[in-house]
Order: C-alpha cells, then sequence, then structure tokens
C-alpha cells in the first residue's frame, strides 16, 4: 500500500467535503460516489467487481428475514464485511444501525461491520461477547484527524489484511514524498482510540437555538455556544461567538479551509487583509493563528458564522446558542 497516494487520497477528499459539503449531506448516494468508493478502491476493494464489492446486499437470516447491507466486502464467494452507509453528517447511530447491523453480521457469520458518513469511520466486530459499544475495533474521521492519523487507521480496512483476519492499524506514517511506503510488517493490532473525557450535554432547564434554525433579532445577542462535542465557550456578543467558532474549528485537528471570501472580503485568512491588500478594520483578530475579520452587523456575522462552519465541512444544526 502506497502512503504517499493514500495521503494524497485523503487530502483529496477534504477537500471534496468542504467544497461540496452542502450536498453531500442531503443525499446517501453522493456521499457514497464521492466519498467512500473512492476510498475503498485505494484500500483494494474493487467497487466495480461483484466478486469484492457487492452494493445493496441481501441475505436470509435464522428467523425468515432479510438483512441487508449498502455494502458487502466479499472474500472467497462470503461477506467478510457488512456496511452501512450514510449521507454526510448524519449520526452513525441513525436508525439503530450499529445495533442492526451486529446483528445481522451474527446471523449471517461475517466477521466484521463498518459504518461510516464518509467522514467518520467506525469497525466493529460482532464476534466479541461484550456489548455493541465494546466491539469497536477502530474509529477515523477524514476531518478531525490528520491526513497521516487518518490513513494509519483506515489501514484496517486493506482488503489484503482483512483476507488474512487482521483487523490492525499502522503507526502514524509521514509520506515519503518520493516513493510510496509500504504499510506492511509494521501494523500493530487494533485498539479503539483513545477518547478525551467529552463534557455534559446541556442540561434540560436551559434553552438553545441551533444556529442552522436560528434568525437574527435586533436586542438578543448570545451568551453561550455549545459545539457538536458539547464543550463550550461563553460569548458576549457576534464577534466573539465568530472568533469561538473559529477556535474550535481550528483545534483539535479540525481543518478549516483558508483564505473563506465572500464577495472582496476575507471572512477568515492567514493574515489580517482582504484580496485587495486592505488590512482587517479591527485589532485582536487571530485566534489560533487564523485572522478573523470581525467588522460586520449583528445580522452578517451570524450569516458569517453559519457560512464558515459549512466550509469547514461541519452540520450547523450541531452548534447551539443561548441567547439573553
Amino acid at each position: 500500500m502506497d502512503m504517499d497516494r493514500m495521503i494524497a487520497l485523503t487530502r483529496a477528499l477534504r477537500e471534496r467535503v468542504q467544497a461540496y459539503g452542502d450536498e453531500l449531506r442531503r443525499s446517501e448516494a453522493l456521499t457514497r460516489y464521492s466519498l467512500i468508493d473512492p476510498l475503498l478502491r485505494e484500500l483494494g476493494w474493487d467497487t466495480e467487481d461483484p466478486g469484492i464489492v457487492k452494493p445493496e446486499y441481501s441475505v436470509d437470516i435464522y428467523n425468515g428475514g432479510i438483512a441487508r447491507a449498502d455494502y458487502a466486502l466479499m472474500g472467497e464467494g462470503k461477506p467478510l464485511m457488512m456496511m452501512e452507509s450514510k449521507k454526510l453528517g448524519e449520526s452513525l447511530l441513525a436508525g439503530n444501525a450499529v445495533d442492526q447491523g451486529i446483528r445481522d453480521c451474527i446471523n449471517t457469520a461475517t466477521a466484521y461491520f463498518v459504518v461510516t458518513d464518509g467522514q467518520k469511520w467506525e469497525i466493529y466486530d460482532p464476534r466479541m461477547n461484550v456489548t455493541p459499544p465494546d466491539m469497536k475495533l477502530v474509529a477515523f474521521d477524514l476531518l478531525a484527524d490528520t491526513p497521516s492519523q487518518f490513513c494509519a487507521k483506515a489501514v484496517a480496512l486493506w482488503r489484503n489484511g482483512v483476507l488474512d483476519g487482521n483487523i490492525v492499524a499502522a503507526p502514524t506514517l509521514e509520506p515519503t514524498g518520493g516513493i510510496g511506503q509500504e504499510l506492511i510488517e509494521q501494523s500493530s493490532p487494533a485498539t479503539a482510540p483513545a477518547t478525551p473525557a467529552t463534557p455534559p450535554a446541556p442540561a434540560a432547564t436551559e434553552v438553545w437555538h441551533s444556529l442552522s434554525e436560528f434568525e437574527y433579532q435586533e436586542d438578543i445577542w448570545p451568551v453561550e455556544v455549545i459545539f457538536p462535542d458539547n464543550s463550550r465557550v461563553v460569548s458576549e456578543n457576534w464577534s466573539q461567538l465568530k472568533k469561538g467558532v473559529v477556535q474550535w474549528l481550528t483545534s483539535g485537528g479540525r481543518h478549516l479551509p483558508l483564505p473563506i471570501q465572500v464577495g472582496n472580503r476575507n471572512l477568515v485568512a492567514d493574515s489580517p487583509k482582504h484580496p485587495n491588500g486592505k488590512r482587517f478594520h479591527r485589532a485582536n483578530t487571530e485566534v489560533n493563528g487564523v485572522h478573523v475579520d470581525t467588522n460586520y452587523t449583528g445580522k452578517k456575522m451570524l450569516n458569517n458564522i453559519k457560512l464558515i462552519i459549512r466550509h469547514a465541512g461541519q452540520d450547523t444544526t450541531q452548534f447551539k446558542v443561548r441567547l439573553q
């Protein structure tokens, strides 16, 4: 397996999410075609060969019902992995997908179950005598992981390894810049990645408004924003909210494309300048090395925030504000 080529593909897929995120979030078919299938092919699963990949796979199960998978990844004439796909940004747990997929694998003696929205990938081993959450072997994220981290974890889906019964993740390797580096003889048994402590969800008594639904109103100001991982930032105005969102989008391995431009102005950029060379009007623009233009009205600032979130490949429904 060529690490240079894998990393180049990963970067191309990240750019695809940023460029077409809105369309991908509306279409599972487009997500499969644009994000999922290219990665499968790079990992040895020829999506055009029905002996290797069978889409919309169905099989009789013990109770007379039919188990269906969006993909069956095949070997020696039988499924090695059942795979459920989601449109970009859809919860991997939607429709009880993991529990149902694991049951289908158990009923059909399929060794592994995979679920993905093209950005987030999770691999489970239904043969483990534990609850489904503890069956997770590997999880990787196209945007939250660096390209080398993503590739090292994605090696767990390498067809040759799966055929040998080895679901393994490689050490995190950087591209060589020349001849591709083979990820062989260097892998180690996969373990579920360490998960940082998740902040508690909002209390039921708190009133939060999704950014996707909230429309600007005068004399109403944000006091706090909560992010998809339940972390929070206090905000006294829309300018602070914009900088808080940019700070979250540029932390924890997340990727924010630069610059993000509207008309002849940069909303965020790697320097405090607009395309015409004029500097940002206000001082203190820098957040995590990214410069944020906050010289806007509150209404435009809210629209800017939504636009920046979408450009980062994130879902505005997962960002919520508390107002005063």
